[in-house]
């Protein structure tokens, strides 16, 4: 069989079925943006600015919680850069717990509620948008 040969999973494939993958533009843009804001999100938590979204008397593991959600975030969105689909399910659980953490510490349920929402639905937009680069279909 002429232009065939066996890859490392003992798989064949022809050389029209090893394509490099292409990124959409609007994947990119979201996870920029996605690891942009959560890295200016971690050094104002981490500066001590006294900027904060939730109310005073918030627990002292609060803050610790949210900047190591933040980083696990970024982990993930950066793990949907290199095509890995565990990204996607580290991102959806990174989020869930967020939001009962923002619930734990008083945040008024319409925030956490809207922000979980928001980008779970806007990731798996992104991730779909597209014919023959949709991210979906090229995790791995």
């Amino acid at each position: 069989m002429r232009g065939k040969g066996i890859t490392q999973n003992n798989t064949t494939e022809t050389p029209e079925t090893q394509k490099t993958k292409k990124r959409h533009g609007c994947l990119s843009i979201w996870l920029f943006l996605s690891i942009a804001f959560d890295l200016g999100f971690v050094v104002i938590y981490l500066s001590g600015s006294g900027f904060s979204l939730s109310p005073k008397g918030v627990p002292n593991w609060a803050m610790p919680a949210l900047v190591t959600l933040l980083i696990l975030e970024i982990i993930c969105a950066v793990a949907l850069f290199l095509w890995k689909k565990w990204g996607f399910w580290g991102f959806c659980l990174v989020n869930v717990i967020g939001f009962f953490i923002n619930i734990g510490i008083g945040v008024n349920l319409l925030w956490p509620t809207t922000q979980i929402v928001l980008r779970i639905a806007l990731l798996i937009v992104v991730l779909n948008i597209g014919d023959e680069d949709k991210g979906w279909l090229q995790l791995e």
